[in-house]
């Protein structure tokens, strides 16, 4: 995330570290060229701040009725899938867990489709 956030990395420095992001090796050139355009190195600061200012207890497994769809690559490493499932068992019923196996982190740039059609049908489904 580093590298991807600091505007001095260039695109090697970044493809060398996109590993970490994708969960198939061969889409890291797409999924740089994806979010290339959208990187705002800005908000690293912004996020790291909110991360470290925002106890896990105000975030994690809220009280209530709502009802959360977790997408979870199975290759994910900056929120690995035992988080996910961990995620479903504090939740139970509240929670769809819906795993995209071998896709990493950016799974939402790699298979935007995939990722769509489940949170299209979450929302059929949680209607009132």
């Amino acid at each position: 995330m580093q590298a991807i956030f600091n505007p001095a990395s260039t695109d090697n420095d970044i493809l060398s570290q996109m590993k970490y992001m994708v969960g198939n090796a061969a889409e890291i050139p797409m999924a740089w060229q994806a979010i290339k355009p959208c990187r705002a190195p800005q908000v690293a600061g912004i996020q790291r701040t909110a991360m470290q200012n925002t106890p896990l207890k105000d975030w994690w497994a809220p009280p209530g009725e709502a009802k959360y769809l977790v997408l979870q690559g199975s290759n994910d490493q900056i929120a690995p899938p035992e988080n996910g499932a961990l995620l479903k068992q504090e939740l139970g019923e509240r929670a769809t867990l819906v795993s995209f196996p071998g896709a990493g982190h950016l799974f939402i740039v790699t298979e935007p489709k995939k990722a769509a059609a489940q949170v299209v049908s979450f929302l059929r489904q949680t209607r009132t």
